[in-house]
């Protein structure tokens, strides 16, 4: 039975095999921060709602912590993007590279209407002109 992304645990999009141990690393990365985010908003809540039950905490106070938890987990989660992803300097290079191929397709383009469009109006010309 063939493998396909679709179910395949891994999939590589290009020939270089040196990027895989970047991947793997923000792999791991992303899991720990994700159980970390996970521990942290269950915790919170937990140790809220006993809080507000026992009238530890009044019910405005819970939410505020609640929300700065919040914030916490999202910056927590923000510490990923810092980490060197996977050939990520070689996919902006590659993203301008085909940004540029575009602009000179664009340009070449314009260029053969301006073309055609010349050689249109030469014919015009050519049909105009009395024969001698």
């Amino acid at each position: 039975m063939p493998l396909t992304p679709a179910v395949a645990d891994v999939v590589l999009m290009t020939d270089r095999l040196d990027q895989l141990a970047p991947a793997r690393r923000m792999a791991r990365a992303t899991v720990r921060v994700m159980k970390q985010n996970t521990a942290l908003a269950l915790g919170t809540v937990l140790v809220l709602v006993a809080a507000v039950l026992l009238h530890l905490v009044a019910l405005a106070g819970g939410m505020l912590v609640h929300e700065i938890s919040v914030l916490i987990v999202i910056l927590n989660a923000l510490r990923l993007v810092r980490l060197q992803g996977p050939g990520r300097v070689e996919l902006v290079e590659q993203v301008e590279q085909v940004e540029q191929v575009e602009q000179v397709e664009q340009v070449e383009q314009v260029e053969q209407v301006t073309d055609s469009e010349h050689l249109e109006g030469s014919r015009v010309l050519e049909e105009k002109e009395p024969v001698a």
